[in-house]
């Protein structure tokens, strides 16, 4: 089921005005932060992260890729990029998983 995107607030528009429409430059978190908030601090980092997840939310169809080269977010065009995006987000999720369970798992810390 495809949905549609959803009023965007003022900041998610900023975000879609500043990604690339296509994977082949995605723009890095680092940049997106700068342009956004005036510098790419951890902080500001933790802002765009949490602006693309709303985003995604609200229906905007943004990729991210996370290679050692060209990593970054952008605006999916094609059904190619959704499955490279649909990856990221595949490969993030089983991590997460994982740490999750493992942490499940572990002693609590004694003195």
């Amino acid at each position: 089921m495809i949905t549609k995107i959803q009023a965007l607030t003022k900041e998610e528009q900023r975000l879609i005005s500043f990604l690339p429409a296509g994977a082949e430059r995605p723009r890095s978190q680092s940049e997106l932060a700068a342009l956004l908030y005036g510098n790419a601090s951890n902080e500001n980092k933790r802002k765009v992260r949490k602006l693309v997840n709303q985003s995604i939310l609200d229906g905007a169809p943004v990729g991210s890729l996370h290679r050692s080269y060209n990593a970054g977010y952008f605006l999916i065009t094609n059904e190619d990029e959704r499955l490279a995006a649909l990856q990221t987000l595949r490969t993030q999720s089983s991590s997460l998983i994982k740490r999750a369970d493992k942490l499940r798992r572990t002693a609590l810390w004694t003195n």
